[in-house]
């Protein structure tokens, strides 16, 4: 919404910080490097059945892999930022996005 935004009323934006954004979060023949259908519906899987339990930190915070303290902080944020059914609507809303069009505008 913030890069729509940002898009639609330049005078209006000063400046756009994003983190976690994609353009587009599945993967097409004109957008190859995102992940395939599959590969969604494996990440849609853990969250329905393993939501809030051994993240993986390799990916989400490499620096930090080793630090149990790290780990089970993580583990408790995310349970207590939603539930599994919210977390999994929310990454199915968000692969339907596509915002290739817009970034020009940006």
């Amino acid at each position: 919404m913030c890069i729509l935004f940002a898009a639609t009323y330049p005078e209006r934006t000063i400046a756009l910080v994003t983190c976690g954004t994609y353009a587009k979060r599945i993967w097409s023949p004109d957008y190859p490097w995102a992940p395939s259908p599959e590969e969604r519906q494996q990440f849609y899987d853990l969250i329905e059945h393993q939501w809030g339990q051994e993240l993986d930190l390799d990916t989400l915070a490499p620096s930090m892999q080793d630090d149990p303290a790290m780990r089970r902080w993580l583990e408790t944020h995310v349970r207590r930022c939603a539930s599994p059914g919210a977390a999994l609507a929310l990454a199915k809303m968000n692969t339907q996005i596509d915002i290739r069009n817009v970034l020009p505008a940006v």
